[in-house]
């Protein structure tokens, strides 16, 4: 997932880019926040808000900011990210009341080691996109779950014939809940997994059709345009119906995003192709409309310095006074 390093440590180690690759990103996270520190810019935007404030000189793309917190707090401002780390020292306060009330040994053990795994997850967080994982996400929160559940059971006796069991009701919806949270964690991992099978054109072309199927993600859609252009074929007679499946994805994928230059620039590429040439040149023309602006607060500190500088010339009379525009 991280495909980038830093330009300035071609002649480091491995190590020493991946680090530089991160304090790249991070500084670039220090500006986008400035704009918007707040409410963020919304949960999940990184990879498309990510490039107009990226360092020219970082090269590729970055999908995560390989910090789950800096990208949290990005995404949702000062607002959010407060919230999230009072939701989580809330937990922690009650997870170690639990451990240091446990009257057993064996049940501190489990405790404190559940609290300890936790703890560790989260502050590897700091330096990995390790929630943006599904997986990973699941397991944390399922023993974060278990653990918040522990006052109810660490110091249970072994009869349970006088435990009042849950109605029908609080376990048909506990279990409902349990799936809702399993299919949102599920479906995303079998798409990436689906949309990631190797083959030929066609064959790729069927594998990002389930993909697609499963998770509208923009994402896949492109990556299924693409493959449906490569199987239509190069040359006079290319295959139709596969540019016609192209066209649709490609215009599914600017829909979603419309910052994409790729997804517009395909839906160009292929109304040419399709001879819909005036319509290819309206989305060409909007390929090369899309413009990111760079926030770059060097140059104006580089201006202002400049400026001291032709002060302190004019003092020495060695630079022409000031005029005043009218």
């Amino acid at each position: 997932a991280y495909h980038h390093v830093s330009a300035s440590a071609d002649a480091g180690s491995l190590i020493d880019r991946s680090v530089m690759g991160r304090l790249s990103i991070y500084g670039d996270a220090w500006r986008w926040w400035r704009h918007s520190p707040l409410f963020g810019t919304g949960l999940g935007g990184f990879e498309a808000i990510y490039p107009s404030y990226q360092d020219l000189g970082l090269l590729g793309t970055a999908a995560h900011a390989h910090s789950d917190w800096i990208e949290f707090a990005l995404e949702t401002g000062l607002l959010g990210l407060v919230s999230g780390i009072g939701v989580f020292m809330f937990a922690l306060s009650v997870i170690t009341r639990t451990w240091r009330e446990a009257r057993s040994s064996e049940m501190r053990a489990l405790i404190g080691g559940g609290l300890a795994a936790i703890t560790a997850f989260a502050a590897h967080s700091l330096f990995e996109f390790s929630f943006q994982i599904p997986g990973n996400a699941v397991m944390f929160f399922a023993l974060l779950g278990f653990l918040l559940s522990a006052p109810s059971w660490a110091d249970k006796s072994a009869s349970y014939e006088d435990e009042k069991r849950p109605s029908a009701g609080t376990a048909l919806l506990a279990a409902a809940y349990c799936v809702v949270l399993m299919r949102a964690a599920v479906v995303p991992a079998a798409a990436s997994w689906q949309a990631a099978r190797p083959g030929d054109a066609v064959e790729r072309v069927v594998s990002l059709a389930q993909a697609v199927s499963l998770d509208a993600n923009p994402v896949f859609a492109k990556r299924l345009s693409d493959a449906a252009y490569s199987a239509a074929g190069e040359g006079a007679r290319p295959d139709y119906s596969f540019l016609r499946i192209s066209l649709r994805y490609a215009l599914a994928a600017a829909e979603r995003r419309p910052f994409s230059t790729d997804s517009l620039y395909l839906a160009g590429a292929v109304l040419h192709r399709l001879k819909r040439a005036e319509d290819g040149r309206d989305y060409l023309r909007r390929s090369n409309a899309v413009r990111f602006s760079r926030f770059e607060p060097r140059r104006e500190t580089v201006a202002r310095r400049r400026e001291k500088k032709i002060d302190v010339l004019r003092e020495l009379n060695l630079a022409p006074a000031k005029t005043e525009k009218r």
